[in-house]
């Protein structure tokens, strides 16, 4: 009976010792990677199971809208490493952000980036951490809880800022500050196996609760005071606290993190970005400098996306024709509040139409197909 017991023991534990992993630092991104993150925003009953260990999460079915490409180069090759003299290394990506890191055995850190100004102007725009970001952590194993948390600022100068914020402020600002604080909570509740499109990978599930305060304040002769984002009109609604959900999924033999659940506040999946460790084929690869339209699902049954990728904060404009030249639909697109839009094609009939996009001064930038079918 003891023997049959230890060897029900031992089984016991040589299976789950086999099944789950542990993620180690071979998994930060170094010098000379380049990643490839593939976006599916178009998720319906996906299926995120429960904790524990010994799960299966079938992806298999995600849709490939776009990838995306992500290269880490050394820090002192970034154009703004001035900035960031700390920085080791940084990642270029979309839009020409450059984000710089620096870390050791056990942590990868986030110490600042640069990016496209939100409001809408053509420079850089420098985000300073005071308190760095956790961008990778090690070794983690199923059961594990870490917390962490940062704090980051942007300055703007007064003279860069829209008429339409100024106009809403108490006072004339020589500068605005936006500060974003954050606490995340981590925990790694299952392990198990991920089908993905791709490939699929025995992981670690970590769920992931941010909670995030963003506020905005001035400097005035006095010196920095809040401002109340109530007196910035729709502004406003960039501010105040929010939590953010999402489930991270980490496999041992990849730099990507296999895949990212972002949910909504009632904790349905609403867009999952997934690793390819090769380009998929016949969809597009968006480089971190390469100007791009994307339009999917395409073909669609009514409704379709536009992603502004590397396109500047302008107004755009997509009319639809149909191949007569006829045009049927028009829609603007604000790319200073959202790189992203849709377009209602649900009254079109089934057929082929070409969508044509332009710029805020009326210049045609491309035209190509779309194709819709009957709903």
């Amino acid at each position: 009976m003891k023997n049959t017991l230890y060897i029900l023991c031992f089984l016991s534990f040589h299976f789950f010792s086999i099944g789950q992993v542990t993620i180690t630092n071979a998994t930060f991104p170094d010098i000379g990677d380049t990643l490839y993150t593939v976006f599916d925003n178009e998720i319906e009953n996906l299926d995120l199971g429960n904790p524990g260990a010994n799960q299966t999460w079938d992806f298999s079915n995600l849709q490939a809208a776009f990838a995306q490409e992500l290269i880490f180069k050394n820090a002192e090759e970034g154009n703004f490493f001035d900035q960031y003299p700390t920085a080791e290394l940084f990642a270029l990506g979309v839009n020409g952000d450059e984000v710089y890191y620096k870390g050791n055995s056990s942590t990868m850190l986030e110490i600042g980036r640069s990016t496209e100004n939100p409001f809408g102007d053509a420079f850089e725009v420098f985000i300073n951490f005071d308190d760095p970001s956790l961008f990778r952590k090690a070794p983690f194993s199923y059961g594990d809880d870490f917390v962490s948390d940062s704090e980051s600022s942007i300055t703007f100068p007064g003279s860069q800022l829209p008429d339409s914020l100024v106009a809403n402020l108490p006072v004339v600002p020589d500068s605005i500050r936006i500060t974003i604080s954050e606490e995340r909570y981590d925990t790694i509740d299952a392990w198990g196996t991920l089908k993905l499109p791709t490939a699929e990978y025995q992981v670690l599930r970590e769920k992931r609760h941010i909670v995030r305060s963003v506020g905005i304040s001035a400097f005035v002769l006095i010196g920095w005071i809040d401002i109340d984002p109530s007196e910035l009109g729709e502004l406003g609604n960039f501010f105040g606290d929010m939590d953010v959900y999402s489930y991270n999924f980490y496999a041992e033999d990849i730099k990507e993190i296999a895949a990212v659940v972002n949910l909504d506040e009632d904790g349905l999946a609403t867009s999952v970005e997934y690793s390819s460790e090769e380009v998929i084929a016949d969809i597009p690869v968006i480089s971190p400098e390469q100007k791009e339209i994307i339009a999917y699902p395409n073909p669609t049954f009514g409704e379709i996306k536009f992603q502004f990728v590397n396109m500047g904060k302008n107004m755009h404009r997509i009319d639809v024709y149909d191949l007569l030249g006829k045009r049927l639909k028009s829609q603007e697109f604000d790319l200073s509040k959202s790189t992203s839009g849709s377009m209602d094609l649900s009254s079109l009939n089934k057929g082929t139409y070409l969508y044509s996009v332009y710029d805020q001064l009326g210049n045609k930038i491309t035209t190509r197909r779309i194709l819709v079918l009957a709903p």
